[in-house]
Protein backbone atom coordinates (compact mmCIF):
# COMPACT_ATOMS: atom_id res chain seq x y z
CA UNK A 1 0.00 0.00 0.00
CA UNK A 2 2.98 2.43 1.02
CA UNK A 3 4.58 1.85 -2.30
CA UNK A 4 1.43 2.08 -4.55
CA UNK A 5 1.05 5.78 -2.85
CA UNK A 6 4.39 6.71 -3.46
CA UNK A 7 4.02 5.79 -7.23
CA UNK A 8 1.15 7.58 -7.42
CA UNK A 9 2.65 10.96 -5.89
CA UNK A 10 5.79 10.45 -7.46
CA UNK A 11 3.64 9.97 -10.96
CA UNK A 12 1.53 13.37 -10.13
CA UNK A 13 4.70 14.98 -9.32
CA UNK A 14 6.80 13.71 -12.43
CA UNK A 15 3.62 14.59 -14.76
CA UNK A 16 2.95 18.19 -13.08
CA UNK A 17 6.84 19.34 -13.47
CA UNK A 18 7.50 17.98 -16.98
CA UNK A 19 4.22 18.53 -18.54
CA UNK A 20 4.12 21.34 -21.30
CA UNK A 21 2.35 25.01 -20.75
CA UNK A 22 -0.41 26.04 -23.14
CA UNK A 23 1.76 25.57 -26.58
CA UNK A 24 5.24 25.78 -25.10
CA UNK A 25 7.14 22.11 -24.78
CA UNK A 26 10.38 21.01 -24.02
CA UNK A 27 12.45 19.18 -27.45
CA UNK A 28 15.58 18.42 -26.73
CA UNK A 29 16.50 20.76 -24.24
CA UNK A 30 15.04 23.41 -25.82
CA UNK A 31 11.93 25.58 -25.53
CA UNK A 32 9.56 25.50 -28.78
CA UNK A 33 6.01 26.81 -29.28
CA UNK A 34 3.80 25.14 -31.30
CA UNK A 35 0.25 25.40 -32.30
CA UNK A 36 -1.85 24.07 -35.54
CA UNK A 37 -4.34 25.81 -37.28
CA UNK A 38 -7.22 24.94 -39.34
CA UNK A 39 -7.76 27.71 -42.56
CA UNK A 40 -9.32 28.45 -45.55
CA UNK A 41 -6.62 30.63 -47.24
CA UNK A 42 -4.50 29.45 -49.99
CA UNK A 43 -0.49 29.23 -49.14
CA UNK A 44 -0.20 32.23 -50.97
CA UNK A 45 -3.13 34.23 -49.03
CA UNK A 46 -1.27 32.99 -45.72
CA UNK A 47 2.11 34.48 -46.69
CA UNK A 48 0.89 37.41 -48.14
CA UNK A 49 -1.12 38.35 -44.49
CA UNK A 50 2.54 37.49 -42.84
CA UNK A 51 4.26 39.73 -45.15
CA UNK A 52 1.94 42.77 -44.25
CA UNK A 53 1.40 42.20 -40.56
CA UNK A 54 4.52 43.64 -39.81
CA UNK A 55 5.93 40.51 -36.96
CA UNK A 56 7.36 38.56 -39.54
CA UNK A 57 10.96 39.56 -40.92
CA UNK A 58 13.31 37.54 -43.44
CA UNK A 59 10.63 35.23 -44.86
CA UNK A 60 11.89 32.63 -46.84
CA UNK A 61 10.08 29.90 -48.85
CA UNK A 62 12.01 26.39 -48.25
CA UNK A 63 9.90 24.30 -50.04
CA UNK A 64 5.97 24.14 -51.36
CA UNK A 65 5.12 22.73 -47.70
CA UNK A 66 7.83 24.98 -45.41
CA UNK A 67 8.80 28.42 -45.18
CA UNK A 68 10.53 30.64 -42.17
CA UNK A 69 10.72 33.67 -40.60
CA UNK A 70 11.77 35.86 -37.77
CA UNK A 71 10.28 37.41 -35.10
CA UNK A 72 11.94 40.22 -33.83
CA UNK A 73 11.44 42.82 -30.74
CA UNK A 74 7.88 41.23 -29.95
CA UNK A 75 6.30 43.12 -27.24
CA UNK A 76 4.04 41.07 -25.25
CA UNK A 77 0.78 42.02 -24.88
CA UNK A 78 -0.26 41.92 -21.46
CA UNK A 79 -2.85 44.76 -21.49
CA UNK A 80 -5.12 43.15 -23.88
CA UNK A 81 -4.63 39.78 -22.05
CA UNK A 82 -6.53 41.48 -19.28
CA UNK A 83 -2.76 42.48 -17.29
CA UNK A 84 -1.15 45.48 -16.20
CA UNK A 85 1.60 46.90 -16.15
CA UNK A 86 2.66 46.35 -12.21
CA UNK A 87 0.62 42.67 -12.45
CA UNK A 88 2.39 41.63 -15.21
CA UNK A 89 5.64 39.22 -14.38
CA UNK A 90 9.12 41.09 -14.95
CA UNK A 91 9.58 38.27 -18.00
CA UNK A 92 6.92 39.68 -19.60
CA UNK A 93 6.75 43.36 -19.07
CA UNK A 94 10.66 43.74 -19.48
CA UNK A 95 11.60 41.91 -21.98
CA UNK A 96 10.74 41.99 -25.67
CA UNK A 97 10.44 38.46 -28.00
CA UNK A 98 12.83 37.17 -30.68
CA UNK A 99 12.22 33.94 -31.95
CA UNK A 100 12.99 31.66 -35.15
CA UNK A 101 9.67 30.89 -36.97
CA UNK A 102 8.92 27.51 -39.10
CA UNK A 103 5.55 27.59 -40.86
CA UNK A 104 4.55 23.99 -42.14
CA UNK A 105 1.54 23.90 -44.66
CA UNK A 106 -0.94 21.23 -45.23
CA UNK A 107 -4.21 20.81 -47.07
CA UNK A 108 -6.33 23.13 -45.13
CA UNK A 109 -3.91 23.63 -42.12
CA UNK A 110 -0.77 24.95 -40.56
CA UNK A 111 1.35 24.54 -38.13
CA UNK A 112 3.63 27.18 -36.74
CA UNK A 113 6.47 26.45 -34.71
CA UNK A 114 8.67 29.09 -32.87
CA UNK A 115 12.38 27.85 -31.80
CA UNK A 116 15.66 29.60 -30.19
CA UNK A 117 13.34 31.71 -28.54
CA UNK A 118 15.16 34.97 -26.60
CA UNK A 119 14.22 37.43 -24.26
CA UNK A 120 15.88 41.24 -24.86
CA UNK A 121 15.68 43.74 -22.40
CA UNK A 122 13.28 46.58 -23.53
CA UNK A 123 15.58 49.23 -21.58
CA UNK A 124 18.95 49.50 -22.22
CA UNK A 125 21.76 50.10 -19.31
CA UNK A 126 25.55 50.65 -19.23
CA UNK A 127 26.15 47.07 -21.07
CA UNK A 128 23.06 47.45 -23.30
CA UNK A 129 20.52 45.48 -23.82
CA UNK A 130 20.55 42.20 -22.49
CA UNK A 131 19.60 39.02 -24.39
CA UNK A 132 18.95 35.56 -23.02
CA UNK A 133 17.67 32.20 -24.17
CA UNK A 134 14.35 31.66 -22.82
CA UNK A 135 15.47 28.56 -21.22
CA UNK A 136 17.55 30.02 -19.08
CA UNK A 137 14.61 31.51 -17.22
CA UNK A 138 11.52 28.97 -17.23
CA UNK A 139 13.47 25.48 -17.40
CA UNK A 140 15.46 23.58 -14.52
CA UNK A 141 18.84 23.57 -14.53
CA UNK A 142 18.85 20.31 -16.62
CA UNK A 143 16.34 21.56 -19.29
CA UNK A 144 14.21 18.78 -18.77
CA UNK A 145 10.97 20.96 -16.84
CA UNK A 146 9.36 23.67 -16.54
CA UNK A 147 9.65 26.45 -13.26
CA UNK A 148 6.52 26.08 -11.70
CA UNK A 149 6.24 30.08 -11.72
CA UNK A 150 5.77 30.12 -15.70
CA UNK A 151 2.28 28.01 -15.67
CA UNK A 152 1.07 31.15 -13.55
CA UNK A 153 0.78 34.45 -16.20
CA UNK A 154 4.04 34.33 -17.60
CA UNK A 155 3.08 31.19 -20.15
CA UNK A 156 -0.36 32.37 -20.54
CA UNK A 157 0.46 36.51 -21.31
CA UNK A 158 3.20 34.51 -24.11
CA UNK A 159 0.88 31.98 -25.52
CA UNK A 160 -2.06 34.79 -25.90
CA UNK A 161 0.44 37.11 -27.76
CA UNK A 162 1.97 34.41 -30.26
CA UNK A 163 -1.51 33.23 -30.81
CA UNK A 164 -2.73 36.91 -31.77
CA UNK A 165 0.31 37.14 -34.07
CA UNK A 166 0.00 33.72 -35.46
CA UNK A 167 -3.79 33.44 -36.70
CA UNK A 168 -3.16 34.22 -39.71
CA UNK A 169 -7.39 33.62 -40.31
CA UNK A 170 -8.14 36.22 -37.74
CA UNK A 171 -5.50 39.30 -39.07
CA UNK A 172 -7.21 38.64 -42.82
CA UNK A 173 -10.82 39.01 -40.90
CA UNK A 174 -9.52 42.03 -39.83
CA UNK A 175 -8.01 43.61 -43.04
CA UNK A 176 -11.40 43.58 -45.03
CA UNK A 177 -12.36 46.79 -45.85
Amino acid sequence: MKSLFLLLCSTFIFGFTTSKSDHFKIKNGQVIWQKVYDTDLTKKQLIEVMRTSSYFEDIIIVNEKKLTAKINQLSPDYKTYGSSYLSAPDMVSLNHVKAFTVIEFKEKQYRVTLKSIKLIEKRRDSLGKQVVDIEDEILNKDNTAFKRFFFKKSSKILDFTLQKITDFNKISEDDTW
